[in-house]
């Protein structure tokens, strides 16, 4: 369920970026990263955790720095 969320968010956040909204689409990346998170921890899947977790290092790195 939460891959599901994800992807969604994730095609949320592309929108978003693509209508000129990148604050509004980190916001929305951190929260698909948040899900993917979830879903890899559900299923032991550590390269899905490896890239989520630095990809929601990378949006909340943008979002305080930005």
């Amino acid at each position: 369920m939460f891959g599901y969320l994800g992807t969604v968010l994730v095609v949320w956040q592309m929108s978003a970026l693509a209508n000129g909204a990148p604050d509004w689409a980190l916001m929305i990346g951190c929260g698909g990263a948040i899900c993917w998170l979830v879903h890899g921890w559900q299923l032991k899947d550590n390269p899905i955790l490896i890239t989520n977790f630095l990809l929601l290092i990378i949006a909340m790195y943008g979002i305080i720095y930005n």
